[in-house]
């Protein structure tokens, strides 16, 4: 898959869930700092029972655009939910494990291709 076509659909995956509630949502270009994926999808879910909705609303547009991810880790606990689909990854965090993993800094050097902004009815926290 073209670089350029994947990174539409990890957006429209983060449109996807911006439209169910989540926030901080960014996209992130790791290609040239790793050969494990191509893309980060991090966002942040209210609760950890938002983060499995946000997570089973992923699968199902996953499922559509026949993607399936090679493992899904953190369902149980949902603090911090990860979607590896080779290609991409997505994390999805609750605030507190968003700010405890910082995953943002350990990856400061990758593009950030997109923020996705949020709907104004949507609570956001300030990034740090």
């Amino acid at each position: 898959m073209e670089k350029s076509e994947l990174q539409n659909i990890v957006t429209e995956l983060g449109k996807c869930i911006v439209d169910n509630g989540a926030f901080n949502v960014e996209i992130l270009d790791v290609c040239e700092k790793t050969n494990q994926t191509k893309f980060l999808l991090l966002s942040s879910a209210n609760n950890s029972l938002h983060a499995k909705k946000l997570c089973e609303t992923l699968l199902q547009n996953l499922h559509k655009i026949q993607i399936k991810p090679l493992t899904t880790e953190g369902l149980c606990k949902a603090e911090w939910v990860i979607l590896d689909c080779s290609d991409f990854m997505i994390h999805i965090f609750t605030p507190e494990k968003r700010e405890k993993y910082t995953l943002e800094k350990l990856w400061k050097d990758a593009k950030n291709t997109s923020q996705i902004e949020c709907p104004k009815h949507i609570k956001t926290t300030k990034k740090k």
